[in-house]
């Protein structure tokens, strides 16, 4: 029924998360393009922005407060890994803007779909539909043209072999985390114990 409050509540936190998702990927990518044109991401300041990251996401993780109720150390224990490959993953991000630009690195990460979709595959068997493996190979050629004109504005071979390679793993590392986060968040599934837990 479509009045059911529990999925009525579900889709309304949906449309919260995907319009707050939304929002922060746009202000996150308007300050890299900032950062780059200040220059600022080749200083120290640049990491200013990263701590600015995790500062927020801890913050808002105060707005569901009932998360915090179903915590438990072994799911902390468990999230260490993924914690670790996020610093990693995020500096790697920021790095690649040095040598190749917001532009060009905004391009490249935006294959963190095809990531995920391949880890999810790869990891839990998860297959995708018709439409969805349309949709992951129209990303790889709109990313293929997106990425000629900034290619051919770009500085040296290594700068810009380095800068994408960084930009590919942010989105790599990334989207690992993302899928692994996600089934181990769920707490009353028990499908990704083979997967996740021979990873982590």
């Amino acid at each position: 029924p479509g009045n059911h409050p529990k999925r009525n509540a579900m889709r309304t936190k949906f449309i919260i998360a995907m319009f707050l998702f939304t929002i922060t990927g746009l202000s996150n990518s308007l300050s890299a393009n900032e950062l780059d044109l200040l220059g600022s991401c080749k200083s120290p300041l640049g990491g200013l922005q990263v701590l600015g990251l995790y500062i927020g996401q801890f913050m808002a993780s105060f707005a569901f407060p009932g998360a915090w109720t179903t915590l438990t150390f072994r799911q902390v224990y468990k999230m260490a890994p993924l914690v670790a490959l996020d610093v990693i993953s995020n500096t790697a991000y920021w790095t690649s803007i040095i040598s190749i630009g917001s532009g060009l690195t905004t391009v490249v990460y935006s294959t963190i779909v095809v990531f995920s979709a391949i880890f999810q595959f790869c990891i839990f068997g998860k297959r995708l539909t018709i439409s969805q493996l349309i949709s992951v190979f129209g990303i790889i050629a709109f990313v293929s043209l997106a990425s000629v004109d900034e290619v051919r504005n770009n500085s040296g071979p290594f700068d810009l072999i380095l800068g994408i390679a960084l930009a590919a793993a942010s989105a790599a590392g990334l989207g690992f985390e993302f899928v692994i986060s996600n089934r181990l968040l769920q707490g009353n599934n028990t499908d990704w114990s083979s997967g996740a837990d021979g990873i982590l």
